[in-house]
């Protein structure tokens, strides 16, 4: 099925895909380590607490002073002490109460921990006095329950097409958990205790040209309290024409725009023209260029988009869908050589050339359409004679 030329290539794709596969595994790594050293304003992380070290009175709580930029969390080290607050971000008034009264005829003391990744673990010393200065703020009788509330404020958000965040409040009494029915809206903070003054609420960036809706839902026993989240749509052109060819816009992290049709072709289901990569060129005039490899990874990454194996305007290929819900369709047109005159694999496979050649330079990468298998990449020789389609792409 394939020529001794197409085998030694297949033997370099195999080898260059490993060392691809390592260099988009550390492109991705660095692009994470960005992010995630984006997410707060200051550089240096800090945590502070005051005071130190506080004594119950006879109202059996005292407050401290939580003071950071960062995600942290409290431990109070002892069964008879709580805290309001469990964790939190940023500054934050905590009271720290005691849940039992002290029987014995000496004092007791605690040790409260603030910490988290990256900061300085502070302490706080709490000693509560003898003989049960405090009274519970629900005696053991059955008429002084305490009846569980929740509330979240505000009620309703209005974010951006872009990635953003907002905050919000939750106020209860008692324990509780937050849920979202989207994975593009989330919370960090998953469950908590108490009053919750400051919740961060994230949203990932759409390209919908409508809005969207999230619901974020917060529990305590029975009770639920919901925040109605909306963001808006991308009003940005999803299609359009340049120089006489369409293009569509499929929700892609660059942006790139993809043209709907082939080299050559009149439709987006005809094969078009078999061209060489030396000779090749695009000749649609204006921002008309062929794609790079990167360009065409993005395009057939299962993270970017969704591939289906079906026929338009007679042949067969993959339709490629974005998140957006635009796709185009990309023929099985086969390839060609320059030594012979028939269509090689016609329906089956077709080799896109992208503008990118291999280390060796002898070799350009391409999208392989492979039946309805998938689509993978690999590399064909320049100086050899091969025919391959091509999808023209431009810049937004």
């Amino acid at each position: 099925m394939y020529n001794n030329d197409e085998k030694v290539n297949r033997k370099r794709f195999q080898s260059m895909s490993g060392k691809v596969g390592l260099w988009l595994m550390m492109c991705v790594g660095f692009f994470l380590t960005s992010c995630s050293s984006s997410d707060d304003n200051d550089t240096d992380l800090r945590l502070e607490v005051s005071p130190t070290s506080v004594t119950l009175d006879s109202n059996g709580e005292a407050n401290i002073v939580i003071t950071s930029n960062s995600l942290w969390e409290i431990s109070t080290g002892a069964s008879w002490l709580s805290s309001t607050v469990k964790s939190g971000k940023g500054t934050a008034t905590v009271t720290l109460r005691a849940t039992s009264v002290n029987n014995s005829t000496s004092d007791r003391s605690a040790v409260v921990t603030v910490s988290g990744d990256g900061l300085n673990t502070q302490h706080v010393s709490v000693t509560q006095k003898a003989g049960g200065s405090y009274t519970p703020d629900t005696p053991d009788k059955p008429d002084s329950i305490v009846t569980p509330t929740l509330s979240v404020y505000p009620t309703s958000l209005t974010m951006e097409s872009g990635k953003g965040q907002a905050d919000f409040a939750i106020y209860s009494n008692t324990s509780w958990t937050v849920t979202s029915n989207q994975s593009w809206c989330y919370t960090l903070t998953k469950s908590g205790e108490g009053n919750r003054y400051i919740i961060t609420l994230y949203v990932e960036p759409t390209n919908l040209t409508v809005d969207r809706t999230a619901i974020i839902t917060v529990k305590a026993g029975t009770l639920t309290a919901t925040l109605t989240v909306t963001q808006k749509g991308n009003d940005r052109e999803m299609t359009g024409t340049h120089e006489g060819h369409d293009w569509v816009d499929l929700g892609l992290p660059s942006g790139t725009l993809w043209a709907t049709t082939n080299v050559g072709a009149s439709t987006p289901g005809a094969y078009g023209s078999y061209l060489r990569w030396g000779t090749a060129s695009v000749n649609w005039g204006g921002s008309w260029r062929m794609p790079t490899w990167e360009e065409c990874e993005e395009l057939i990454s299962s993270s970017n988009t969704t591939k289906t194996w079906e026929r338009q305007d007679g042949h067969y290929g993959h339709r490629i869908t974005g998140k957006n819900g635009n796709s185009i369709f990309l023929p099985a047109s086969g390839w060609k050589t320059t030594i012979t005159s028939g269509v090689m694999q016609e329906g089956e496979t077709a080799n896109y050339w992208s503008s990118t050649l291999d280390d060796s330079g002898e070799s350009a990468w391409t999208m392989w359409v492979i039946g309805d298998a998938g689509i993978a990449g690999r590399s064909a020789s320049t100086s050899v004679g091969y025919l391959y389609s091509i999808r023209p792409v431009m810049d937004r």
